[in-house]
């Protein structure tokens, strides 16, 4: 897959983030990554000194993203839009778009919505990429997200990690075409699966 490209080596080391590089993997000749966590944005914004990226959050803890990015100087290259990708729909047209950890705290019916407001965000042939947490069909691997699992559903009223099959669906649901799946096993967290839009 071509997102396994030399670009991740050429980021220093110092600078992932922890459970960020896979998406240093992901940044192949794009413009701009609008659906990352703050934590990400750092090493992608170092690497990229002309990549625009915009951070899409929910509305009441949009302060609170703009407060890390002034923290790190950063605020002036990463713009912050405040939007429920659930509920609504994301303002402007993106090349690529990262969803991570999201997946695991939304229900199936809130996923599908997720995925549905991605694919309008984005421009045609433009890929989402889901990172972390997708369980083996089976639901019984890998066992630390098993493990996790579990946790989540005694947290969480009706949250619980989804099948590589259910993203497949929802993600086909949406639009999306060429559908792959890249475990990353090696990597806790890191796993994704990538569809394009149409």
């Amino acid at each position: 897959m071509c997102a396994k490209s030399s670009i991740a080596p050429s980021i220093p080391r110092r600078s992932w983030p922890a459970g960020s590089w896979p998406s240093a993997w992901i940044s192949l000749a794009i413009d701009i990554w609008p659906i990352l966590a703050v934590a990400q944005v750092g090493a992608l914004a170092e690497a990229w000194p002309d990549l625009a990226i915009t951070i899409v959050d929910l509305p009441a803890t949009k302060p609170v993203a703009e407060r890390h990015l002034a923290e790190a100087g950063l605020s002036k290259r990463i713009a912050v839009q405040g939007a429920d990708v659930v509920a609504g729909a994301i303002s402007g047209i993106f090349d690529v778009a990262i969803m991570r950890g999201l997946s695991l705290i939304l229900t199936l019916d809130q996923l599908r919505k997720a995925f549905g407001t991605a694919y309008r965000a984005l421009m045609p042939g433009a890929p989402l990429y889901v990172v972390g947490w997708i369980l083996d069909d089976s639901r019984l691997s890998p066992p630390n997200y098993v493990a996790d699992n579990l946790r989540l559903a005694s947290q969480y009223d009706e949250a619980q990690l989804h099948t590589e099959a259910d993203h497949r669906a929802l993600l086909s649901e949406a639009g999306f075409k060429d559908i792959t799946r890249d475990p990353v096993a090696s990597v806790y967290g890191s796993d994704f699966i990538v569809g394009f839009k149409r």
